[in-house]
């Protein structure tokens, strides 16, 4: 798993979660294993029939550090997805 998405779960390795609790986290840890994957799935809910084909998304706050970038093995950037996790619902 990539450093940047275990990052965000060293903070919870202590707290005190039910079982239950942990089982959900440990889920979210894994479906985060691949970011584009999670992604893409978002990607492909939005997505519209033609008859809609100038529907949108709008972003609200296109900044760099809401892109995330995949990265071949030559760490030359092949991908990248605009996220914002501070407002997801």
């Amino acid at each position: 798993m990539n450093e940047y998405v275990l990052r965000g779960f060293r903070g919870l390795e202590n707290e005190p979660f039910s079982a239950k609790e942990k089982a959900e986290l440990e889920e979210v840890r894994q479906r985060l294993a691949d970011p584009f994957a999670v992604m893409e799935a978002a990607a492909n809910c939005l997505r519209r029939p033609e008859e809609e084909a100038l529907a949108v998304v709008c972003h609200g706050d296109f900044l760099r550090n809401n892109m995330l970038f995949k990265y071949d093995e030559n760490g030359k950037a092949v991908d990248v997805r605009l996220i914002d996790f501070q407002t997801s619902r």
